[in-house]
């Protein structure tokens, strides 16, 4: 063999293992009970903000972390430990998408996603509003 195709061939078994890698990590999408059975394997939920629930973030004792109570699709409520940085006008969000596992009943998120009210939904709703008034 060439070394072109010695060199070909490395390079191809490098992307199968670099994709089998990273396939190997991804979270699954599920809901909280999901992540009980996980065994602390990474899982995707999504859900709502629980109405009426408070959301706690306190920077002076911890700026890293907030804690909060979701219900996923399923309509199953779980209280959220995420360790992100909480974004603007949390409460007002739409639907949340978390990353992370379950311990002891508490999920903990290493990452969110937000998905937030369109300002240009609001502005609609608003200019409609005002027409019909």
């Amino acid at each position: 063999m060439k070394k072109t195709h010695i060199a070909l061939l490395f390079f191809i078994a490098a992307g199968f293992v670099a994709l089998a890698s990273m396939l190997g990590r991804s979270a699954k999408h599920g809901g909280f009970a999901d992540a009980l059975e996980a065994d602390g394997r990474p899982v995707r939920v999504s859900g709502v903000l629980a109405p009426g629930k408070p959301v706690e973030y306190d920077p002076e004792v911890d700026a890293n972390s907030f804690r909060f109570w979701m219900v996923d699709r399923k309509g199953v409520e779980s209280e959220v430990v995420c360790f992100d940085d909480m974004p603007y006008d949390f409460e007002k969000s739409e639907e949340v998408v978390l990353t992370g596992e379950m311990r002891e009943g508490v999920f903990y998120a290493t990452d969110l996603l937000v998905k937030c009210p369109s300002k240009y939904v609001e502005d609609e709703l608003a200019t409609t509003t005002a027409q019909a008034g």
